[in-house]
């Protein structure tokens, strides 16, 4: 059996956590083996559910993103300031022992997010599953894009429910200015509401699981964490909204309730549409690998 089984049985299942928790007790040298072992598609899985688990007194991350950096790239990065040098030099080792080896295979297009939490939001458990249920659809309808989710966790200091625009343009307001790089991401907004969607002259709906409102010509993404939908599709649904796909706009005024789009109960399937939406040029947040 494998030294490192317990991570591999982990990354498997999915428990994000419990694979960051086990990983980071590791010395970089059964770090660097132990990202090799999973192969470059966990590796990637793994990497976009960082932002979930980076909290104060959880794993190092920039440890674990440098180990991840070398296994991925086949190169050494620029390490942390802190980070010992026999740990770089394991690194070096690494690379000598895996001379001749590929990278890890990319896709052809990535879509870029970046994830903010509002205080509201603080402690709620969807948000690793909607990637990683984004990355799942994804890989079995359009391999060629891949998401590649910003390595860190952001908090803002928005209180409280997030129930119109001006609420929405307060919280888009605090995250450009913490981080100035999403202009060229989509930024996504764990927040909470309870209030119901509403329609001029419609009957009030219950509360939205997620809407992308264009905010300047720009969309930006807000999941609703007190709404969950139980296929965990809600993420790649509103990815879609931002690349112009409207909810009545794709293959067939959306007869397949598989299809992403749509609002079926199990949802599975990238339809022609959003396929040709994402593959445009002039979006934002995709660009070629």
């Amino acid at each position: 059996m494998s030294y490192f089984a317990s991570f591999v049985a982990y990354v498997k299942a999915k428990d994000w956590k419990q694979a960051y928790d086990q990983i980071n007790g590791y010395n970089m040298a059964g770090m660097l083996s132990a990202l090799r072992e999973i192969g470059p598609l966990a590796l990637r899985d793994m990497r976009a559910q960082m932002a979930i688990y980076d909290v104060w007194g959880g794993p190092n991350m920039e440890r674990i993103r440098f180990a991840m950096d070398v296994v991925a790239t086949l190169k050494v990065p620029a390490p942390p300031s802190w980070l010992p040098p026999d740990q770089v030099q394991d690194a070096r080792d690494f690379l000598k022992r895996n001379a001749g080896s590929k990278p890890a295979g990319a896709a052809q297009k990535t879509i870029h997010l970046t994830l903010y939490w509002t205080r509201a939001a603080l402690g709620e458990t969807i948000s690793s599953r909607l990637i990683q249920r984004a990355r799942e659809i994804l890989r079995d309808n359009l391999p060629t894009h891949e998401l590649s989710v910003l390595p860190k966790r952001y908090e803002i200091a928005f209180d409280g429910e997030v129930l119109g625009q001006p609420d929405v343009e307060n919280a888009i307001g605090m995250a450009e200015a913490l981080v100035p790089q999403s202009a060229n991401r989509l930024s996504v907004f764990f927040c909470r509401t309870t209030a119901a969607e509403c329609s001029p002259g419609q009957t009030c709906a219950s509360a939205p699981h997620g809407t992308t409102p264009q905010i300047r010509g720009r969309p930006y993404i807000f999941i609703n964490v007190a709404n969950p939908k139980s296929d965990s599709g809600t993420l790649l649904h509103e990815i879609g909204h931002a690349a112009g796909v409207q909810v009545r706009d794709s293959d067939e005024n959306l007869k397949d309730l598989d299809d992403i789009m749509s609002y079926g109960a199990n949802r599975s399937k990238i339809g022609f549409n959003m396929t040709n939406k994402l593959n445009a040029k002039g979006l934002f947040f995709v660009t070629a690998s």
